[in-house]
């Protein structure tokens, strides 16, 4: 009798995506940016869907003060967004993503830096 145990482990990704330059038009200063209407880069709705059919979890990241949150909410749903959580308030400067490496070689952290208002349609995750 085999009394080897194989553990078959499934992990779900999660995404940090940020809000402006990112998945919304970059609106130069914060007032733009929760006065104007949304506009929605390209890929964004495609790429938020594809994440959400592999059961990706996704946070949106932004600097956009907290008091924002029920304009920055609304923005989102308009567009046709739908996340799982909604960071607020971080700094507007580097952001560094620190994980381990899972035991079986499987990376844990990658990160991307596209050019403001490019979309993130070739991102491939």
């Amino acid at each position: 009798m085999d009394n080897t145990f194989v553990q078959s482990v499934i992990y779900r990704k999660t995404i940090f995506i940020d809000i402006d330059g990112t998945i919304l038009k970059h609106g130069k200063n914060l007032n733009n940016m929760c006065t104007a209407k949304p506009e929605i880069l390209d890929g964004v709705i495609e790429k938020f869907l594809e994440w959400r059919r592999k059961e990706y979890y996704i946070v949106i990241t932004t600097a956009r003060v907290e008091g924002l949150r029920q304009v920055t909410q609304k923005q989102l749903t308009d567009v046709g967004l739908f996340y799982d959580q909604l960071v607020m308030g971080l700094p507007n400067g580097p952001r560094v993503l620190i994980n381990d490496k899972k035991p079986e070689g499987i990376v844990s952290a990658v990160a991307y830096s596209i050019e403001r208002d490019g979309g993130i349609k070739d991102i491939d995750e």
